[in-house]
């Protein structure tokens, strides 16, 4: 097929034509008549006339400079190409348009206005097949000043390419398209952008819906966006997404950039999306946009009970920065299926990623994955920065996978699981490094399934204060195997924390190195089904063997009242740390059995908390052994002692 558009004008269509020449007398050259009011009537006319002497052959209508009224909408069939001239301009009436058989049949140039809009600025250009059309054609200039709305309106026709070649498209009115097989591209090379203009607080720039956004069975469809940037003047830095997709199907995004948009990229109940190679950045103002997020993904706007989830949806080869004025990188809150692989996200205010309250997965669902993602805290004394959250109360989550992943450099966790989640969530093969705070802090009062199989956390507990790398605080079931728990340095800091109430724990064949506090730790926690340790490694000059596992001896706080946060199995030896009588321990669990060795002259406290032999305190000496057990009162009572004294 000829692309006559491409080939130039009418002088180089002759021997193109199969043979057939173009002359005056059977395509004749339209010139406006500077007499009549710019053609009030004469393009209808003359088109018509020329479409009866014509017949069937293929023939070009040259259009000489100058503006021609159209009064009364035209078709055009099959046969019939237009050849414009620079300044020729087509300019129909209110409610009048002229369809062109396919933009193919259009000759002239990417950036060349053949349509004036000054009377009808709605679809005054349609065609009879969509295909490649240019704004240019109806006026756009993508000179950075000039509002270009109503040029890239005028063009979206079902099954139209809008094409832009490079500049800077200003928008000044939310760009609605509510049609399908529309696709807004940037040419080749460096990005077309857009300038998101809209004056208030809610300027969304791009919009693509459908015929019934608030319906359940009218989706969207065949539509998609490449090879854009979009970036947003000083009127948009507080709300306003660049692109906002409303329950479409099998929607595009390729080689998309935002700036200075708080919300990059809104999905709404939308199924099969594919998105790659895009890019979204955040707003360089002061000011935090409360709840913002570059990509947020959530169910149909109405909330509709028939119809709730995004479906099957893939984002690949992405970068998320959105600084600290943006609370979220990522916001989820509804989800099924969805896949995340081949990312860098770094920075946010609250988190990189928000799983919200209200995600629900049916019957059968696939979840949330994340593979090889960058999860950059760049840690600041700005916001409480975390990597992945998820929200209190969010009901039905299904299954979140993370694998071959990164988190770094947060402020406080690398991941939260918080009270009342009920997710199913691994993570393997990752690397947690440098976190203050720790790095997965799991607290969902008995409900999450949890796996960490085969992770690297390098100095994820780095303040001087005794929390863990991982806090396993109330869940149904968390796994913890075959991990590398490392500081450079030790700190006072404990590997992995057990508290709370959970139907089961393991926590087997890790090693650890450089906890001062202790490698694993039990505090006041239940085990409504059992806890299960064997294979750990710990640093070799503070382990010996008891009990088939392997146990620090570990020096008591010199205080009343010293913590015995229980580590390996359930029997742990002590020093004593000081001179100051002891009343009780702290952080007991029931049935826990300690032996305390006195490296020091010291009192314990029969009949409180402690219940001795004989019922009488006793001043333990360097050398003595106390061995307690801790009952369901979490009081402890004597089973032995030595008395090795002097």
């Amino acid at each position: 097929m000829i692309n006559l558009k491409t080939k130039g004008r009418i002088r180089r269509l002759e021997n193109l034509m199969g043979g057939t020449k173009v002359s005056k007398d059977d395509a004749p050259i339209l010139t406006p008549d500077a007499t009549v009011d710019q053609y009030d009537a004469g393009i209808v006319g003359t088109l018509a006339w020329n479409k009866a002497q014509i017949g069937t052959d293929r023939k070009v209508i040259k259009i000489l400079p100058g503006t021609y009224k159209l009064l009364t909408s035209l078709i055009l069939p099959e046969n019939i190409y237009l050849d414009l001239d620079n300044g020729a301009f087509l300019k129909p009436a209110a409610g009048v348009s002229l369809t062109v058989y396919s933009p193919e049949h259009i000759i002239a140039g990417k950036r060349q206005q053949i349509v004036d809009l000054t009377n009808n600025s709605t679809n005054p250009l349609l065609f009879t097949l969509g295909g490649t059309v240019y704004p240019g054609w109806t006026g756009a200039l993508g000179d950075g000043t000039t509002d270009d709305y109503a040029a890239i309106n005028a063009l979206k026709q079902a099954y139209n390419t809008i094409t832009f070649p490079y500049g800077d498209y200003v928008i000044k009115t939310t760009l609605t398209i509510a049609v399908n097989y529309v696709n807004l591209v940037g040419e080749k090379g460096r990005h077309a952008q857009f300038t998101n203009s809209i004056a208030g607080a809610a300027s969304d720039l791009i919009i693509f819906t459908t015929s019934d956004p608030d319906g359940v069975a009218v989706f969207g469809t065949g539509c998609g966006v490449e090879n854009i940037m979009i970036t947003g003047a000083a009127t948009v830095q507080t709300a306003g997404a660049a692109l906002t997709v409303i329950k479409h199907t099998g929607f595009r995004i390729s080689k998309l950039v935002t700036l200075e948009h708080p919300f990059g990229i809104d999905l709404y109940g939308c199924r099969g999306v594919t998105a790659t190679e895009f890019r979204l950045y955040g707003v360089s103002g002061s000011a935090l946009v409360d709840e913002s997020a570059l990509l947020r993904i959530g169910p149909q706007l109405n909330d509709d009970a028939s119809y709730t989830m995004p479906w099957w949806s893939a984002f690949s080869d992405f970068v998320i920065g959105g600084n600290y004025q943006v609370d979220y990188g990522i916001e989820i809150n509804a989800a099924d299926g969805l896949f995340f692989s081949n990312g860098y996200i770094a920075s946010a205010y609250d988190a990189l990623v928000q799983l919200e309250a209200d995600i629900v997965s049916p019957t059968n669902s696939s979840g949330v994955m994340f593979n090889n993602i960058y999860f950059d805290g760049v840690t600041s004394a700005t916001g409480t920065l975390q990597g992945m959250v998820f929200e209190e109360d969010n009901g039905a989550i299904d299954v979140i996978k993370v694998s071959n992943s990164f988190f770094g450099n947060f402020q406080t966790y690398c991941v939260a699981i918080p009270e009342d989640s009920t997710a199913r969530v691994s993570f393997s093969g990752c690397d947690f490094t440098n976190t203050a705070t720790g790095a997965i802090n799991i607290d969902s009062t008995s409900s999450a399934h949890v796996v960490i199989d085969g992770n690297i956390f390098r100095n994820c507990r780095t303040d001087a204060d005794s929390g863990a790398v991982i806090n396993a605080a109330n869940s149904n079931t968390i796994t913890i195997t075959n991990n590398q728990f490392q500081n450079t340095a030790a700190t006072a800091a404990w590997g992995v924390i057990w508290s709370g109430t959970h139907n089961q724990g393991i926590c087997s064949n890790n090693s650890f190195e450089n906890f001062s506090d202790g490698d694993i730790g039990l505090s006041a926690v239940t085990f409504n089904d059992e806890y299960k340790q064997v294979g750990n490694t710990t640093d070799a000059a503070l382990v010996l063997e008891d009990l088939g596992g392997r146990t620090r001896i570990v020096t008591l706080a010199d205080e009343a009242t010293p913590s015995i946060l229980i580590d390996l199995a359930r029997h742990r030896y002590y020093l004593s740390g000081g001179t100051t009588t002891i009343t009780d321990f702290d952080d007991g669990v029931t049935g826990h059995v300690i032996t305390v060795i006195a490296e020091h002259s010291l009192d314990i406290t029969d009949g409180t908390n402690i219940f001795l032999s004989g019922s009488a305190n006793w001043s333990m000496t360097a050398t003595d052994t106390l061995t307690l057990i801790c009952k369901t009162d979490n009081k402890w009572y004597e089973i032995s002692r030595g008395d090795n004294g002097e």
